[in-house]
C-alpha cells in the first residue's frame, strides 16, 4: 500500500509536516494524516538534515518535497553553446510545457597535477522544473533533469522519446537520493544549490 508523506515544512501548504507543542504532525491535502511518533522536542533544521522524519512517520511508504510530480518527460538534443557549455530543452507532460536546461564543464583547480593545470571536475548542470509546477523544493524532480541530461550524453538516456518518470522517493531510499555529496553520488552538481542535499533542503525552505 502506498502511503504518501510530504518531508517539508507544511506553512501554508495543504501538504508537509507541522510542529506544534513539541511533536510533528503530518498534513496530506489540508487534513492530518499521521502524528510523530519520535517522543522528543527537536529544531526544524536538525529534523530535515538529519531525515527524522522517516523515523517520525514510518507508515508513509513514498516521501516527496514540495511537490509529488508524476508525468512523462522528454529530453531534447543539446547545442553547444561555447567550448564549455551545452545547451537543450526539457519538456514536461506535452509539447507546452517546454524550459531549457544546461551543462557546463566544471574543472577542480584543487587537484590540479602541475601550476596551473586543472582538472575536469564534475559539471554544472541547470536542471529546470515544469512551468505550472516551478516547486523549487522538488529535489528528486531536479535530480532526474540532470541525471537524464547527463545520461543522454553517454548514450544512456534516449533523446526525443517521452519517458514516465515520478518525483515520489520510497522511503528505503530518501537517505541515498538526498546525499550529502552530489558529485560523488550522481557525476554532476545542481546549478544553484549546495553538494550537500541535506543541506539544500533545509535551506531551500528557510531551516
Amino acid at each position: 500500500m502506498t502511503i504518501i508523506g510530504f518531508g517539508n515544512l507544511r506553512k501554508d501548504a495543504p501538504n508537509g509536516i507541522e510542529f506544534v507543542n513539541g511533536k510533528r504532525l503530518l498534513y496530506y491535502r489540508g487534513e492530518v494524516a499521521a502524528e510523530g511518533v519520535l517522543d522528543e522536542k527537536i529544531a526544524p533544521r536538525d529534523y530535515f538534515y538529519r531525515l527524522r522524519f522517516l523515523d517520525d512517520f514510518p507508515e508513509v511508504s513514498h516521501w516527496a518535497f514540495g511537490d509529488a510530480w508524476t508525468q512523462r518527460l522528454r529530453i531534447g538534443r543539446p547545442q553547444r553553446v561555447d567550448a564549455d557549455t551545452l545547451e537543450g530543452v526539457v519538456w514536461f507532460g506535452d509539447e507546452d510545457q517546454v524550459a531549457v536546461y544546461r551543462i557546463e564543464r566544471a574543472y577542480d583547480v584543487h587537484g590540479a597535477r602541475a601550476p596551473h593545470e586543472m582538472r575536469p571536475s564534475a559539471p554544472w548542470v541547470t536542471a529546470p522544473l515544469p512551468p505550472l509546477f516551478d516547486v523549487p523544493l522538488n529535489l528528486p524532480l531536479r535530480l532526474i533533469v540532470g541525471r537524464a541530461a547527463t545520461a543522454a550524453l553517454d548514450d544512456d538516456w534516449p533523446y526525443e522519446t517521452w519517458q514516465v518518470v515520478t518525483s515520489l522517493v520510497a522511503r528505503e531510499h530518501v537517505p541515498a537520493v538526498l546525499t550529502t555529496d552530489i558529485a560523488s553520488t550522481y557525476g554532476f552538481r545542481l546549478r544553484g544549490l549546495p553538494m550537500d542535499l541535506r543541506r539544500a533542503l533545509c535551506e531551500v525552505q528557510g531551516v
